[in-house]
């Protein structure tokens, strides 16, 4: 643990972690002082204020998307192909705010219709990117971050959404991800799908495409200020992760679903390449 002087050195709000020797995490938000490095995240650490002593809580930028998407909710039609005989009779928005809901009306080949509820984020033009970071030293960068949705702290690498008023493509998109979460840069990346788009649905019920890559070549960025992570975001860096240490995590399930498959996907490529055994 860093000695009580070296703490009070760090920027405010500053969340970071070295190494992953020492998982599962101890209480303590350190596990040692790692090599000097640019500031990792800027997210905002918990306040050790009484409740009765918070000002009242700030409506983040996911909570004020309510309302109608400034982008037309037009379902991603045509990202696979469509099976033979099958026919999406209408696209209804149900609901939107951070994502949105569609009735989907399906003409089977029998000739009946039957209708689905299925999500996606059309702000995001239905598309996300996952990002496996491979340091220079050859291990790994890895998050910890709050997920709403299992009131937990999750392991993970980075990801976020596409944004199109913003990004020129899904590799542009990979690469401020990786700067937005980790403070990183990459030498080049590497897609891990064999598709234009190194791309495959989320799941049976989802609009959404995931694009997986792998890093290669990461390493601190130190010549410019980092983008900060959005509002709602809580997130810690985890750096020098070993690669047998961070397959050991995906096959315990202590990664989520698409992080699982990121991770997969980058190992299956280290292995084809050589890279590892």
């Amino acid at each position: 643990m860093w000695p009580p002087s070296r703490l009070r050195s760090l920027p405010p709000g500053f969340s970071f972690m070295a190494s992953s020797a020492l998982f599962p995490l101890p209480p303590a938000p350190f596990n040692r002082a790692p090599r000097a490095r640019a500031p990792l995240c800027w997210c905002s650490a918990p306040s050790e204020s009484p409740a009765s002593a918070l000002p009242p809580p700030k409506k983040s930028a996911a909570a004020s998307r309510g309302g109608r998407s400034q982008l037309p909710l037009q379902p991603p039609h045509g990202l696979v192909p469509a099976p033979e005989g099958f026919e999406v009779v209408e696209d209804v928005p149900l609901f939107e705010r951070f994502r949105a809901v569609f009735r989907r009306d399906v003409r089977y080949p029998s000739g009946e219709v039957h209708s689905f509820d299925v999500l996606g984020d059309p702000k995001s033009a239905f598309r996300s990117v996952f990002v496996f970071p491979l340091q220079t030293d050859g291990s790994v960068v890895m998050t910890e971050e709050y997920t709403p949705g299992t009131h937990a702290m999750t392991r993970g690498f980075v990801a976020g959404m596409f944004d199109p008023t913003k990004h020129d493509d899904l590799e542009h998109a990979a690469r401020a991800e990786l700067e937005e979460e980790t403070g990183f840069q990459c030498e080049r990346l590497i897609k891990l799908v064999d598709s234009e788009e190194s791309s495959m649905p989320q799941d049976k019920y989802s609009l959404n495409m995931f694009s997986f890559y792998l890093a290669e070549g990461c390493s601190p960025i130190l010549d410019k200020p980092i983008a900060k992570c959005d509002d709602e975001e809580f997130i810690r860096v985890i750096t020098d992760v070993s690669l047998s240490d961070a397959e050991s995590f995906i096959l315990r399930g202590q990664v989520n679903t698409a992080h699982t498959a990121l991770g997969l996907l980058a190992f299956n490529f280290l292995r084809r390449s050589g890279s590892i055994k």
